[in-house]
């Protein structure tokens, strides 16, 4: 097995925020943060290359995870950011963060 810092791919997770509808509802965090590369969920620890908190910015996800990746793109080399999840678990929301119901997101693209 190779070092990590040499391994070309990593696996992080994101705890989202809790949504509008999460927080009227009085729902509750089911996620305990053990260390920076571990969260326990319903009595299990599950281990990532990283984990980001819901207090995490775009940016610094963003600074983490797809800086690099976008940099070697626009040089000419192949990259891939796969979010992987369940329906409301915030892939949209890694990958655009809230975007304003007047912005048109084909302009985006």
């Amino acid at each position: 097995m190779t070092d990590a810092d040499e391994c070309n791919i990593k696996v992080v997770c994101r705890v989202r925020p809790m949504n509008q509808n999460e927080v009227a509802s009085g729902s509750g965090v089911c996620t305990k943060f053990v260390s920076d590369e571990q969260v326990q969920l319903g009595g299990k620890l599950f281990v990532f290359d990283k984990v980001f908190r819901p207090n995490t910015t775009q940016e610094q996800v963003y600074n983490n995870c797809a800086k690099a990746i976008v940099k070697d793109v626009l040089e000419g080399y192949n990259g891939t950011i796969f979010a992987y999840g369940q329906t409301s678990s915030g892939k949209t929301y890694t990958m655009e963060g809230v975007i304003p119901p007047s912005t048109n997101v084909r302009i985006l693209f």
